[in-house]
């Protein structure tokens, strides 16, 4: 066994995704579906490069089965990068039998992997893995791995979508988006994505005109596994609950089934305005769907759907208006020397930039833009 910097930085990160993944699918705390996700997610990409690393040593033998089994294993990580994301999305997910289905093709590519395996004589599987590892096999051979990385695409993509979908489902429950930071988990698709695209590349480029630069392409490779491996680690000792932190309730989405009347909405709709405006809970940086709702002594989605189909707005959006009216006229009507952050503070935001964002999506111009453009006292 040879060990350079590439074998050794390897192995670093083949520990370091196995070590992940066990401590998460045994950690007791947190949201257990999600750390049993994320954690299988890890081991299955540490197996995956304990495949690479028997290639790079040319240990033949010993990688015949491993290798094989290194497209079955593919063909999880879209599921389980998929299913981690809706699980920490949504408080409400839970993992049905129904959603075994996605794992499907994994288990069927590994039964016929296993059958393969075991009637192949041991020097044919070995002439196998030599040839895939010295890229000696037809480009239709090689070609054959596209589909198993599209599936990875297609599940990579749907994660984005969910993504996209939890941003406006979010809207309608908070009124601080601070609190609901999913950069962990844009970090980790990004990730994914990166990944797949060099990995991708690792794969096609020997048998290209770019055959050259495989060795650039592994050291790429290795980089991008090592840098993202050593985030996740720093990330989990300084916030050990962000692997399974989740957000808000996906049941929130729709009102197809409400049974509210347009008297019970308009009625609604004055309770709604008169509180905001007697109690002014708006100034409530942390203010929720939840707590206004409790405060009225109604039902959530009741209040939701009112806010969206009667005042036109998400909640987050209802209550930042409001804050809006109290800064702007702070700065038309308050003390000329009170700063932008004191306005922003006074008027229930905890952000200066989504208070410019919000500032400037009511108004049409950022608060300073506005204070210039406000008559002087």
């Amino acid at each position: 066994m040879k060990i350079d910097l590439n074998s050794a930085l390897l192995l670093i990160i083949i520990f370091q995704f196995l070590f992940m993944g066990i401590f998460l699918v045994t950690h007791g705390k947190g949201k257990r579906i999600s750390n049993w996700l994320l954690g299988l997610f890890f081991i299955a990409i540490g197996i995956n490069l304990v495949d690479m690393f028997l290639h790079m040593q040319q240990m033949f033998s010993i990688a015949g089965l491993l290798s094989l089994m290194d497209l079955a294993l593919i063909l999880s990580f879209g599921p389980l990068i998929y299913f981690y994301a809706r699980s920490i999305l949504y408080k409400d997910f839970k993992f049905t039998s129904r959603h075994l289905l996605h794992f499907l093709p994994f288990a069927i590519f590994a039964v016929i992997v296993l059958y393969y395996y075991i009637i192949t004589p041991p020097e044919i599987q070995v002439e196998a893995v030599t040839q895939l590892s010295e890229f000696k096999l037809s480009v239709p051979q090689a070609m054959t791995v596209v589909p198993f990385y599209i599936h990875m695409l297609v599940y990579a993509l749907l994660s984005a979508r969910e993504m996209k979908m939890y941003n406006q489902v979010a809207k309608e429950e908070y009124s601080n988006l601070i609190t609901l930071n999913i950069d962990w988990l844009k970090f980790l698709f990004r990730s994914f994505m990166a990944i797949i695209i060099v990995s991708f590349a690792l794969s096609m480029v020997p048998y290209t005109s770019l055959k050259g630069y495989s060795e650039i392409m592994l050291i790429a490779f290795i980089i991008l596994v090592f840098y993202v491996i050593n985030k996740i680690v720093i990330k989990g000792m300084k916030e050990p609950d962000i692997f399974s932190r989740a957000s808000v309730d996906q049941s929130n989405k729709k009102y197809t089934s409400s049974k509210l009347s347009e008297q019970e909405k308009s009625t609604i709709k004055l309770a709604i305005s008169d509180i905001m405006e007697r109690e002014k809970l708006f100034l409530d940086p942390e203010l929720s769907l939840n707590q206004l709702a409790s405060n009225l002594n109604l039902n959530r989605r009741d209040v939701s759907q009112v806010i969206n189909e009667k005042l036109k707005m998400s909640f987050h959006d209802f209550v930042n208006f409001h804050r809006i009216e109290v800064a702007k006229s702070q700065i038309r009507n308050g003390d000329s020397k009170m700063t932008i952050l004191e306005v922003l503070y006074q008027s229930g935001f905890n952000s200066k930039s989504s208070f410019n964002h919000a500032f400037k999506k009511h108004v049409g111009m950022t608060p300073t833009e506005y204070r210039k453009s406000s008559p002087e006292k």
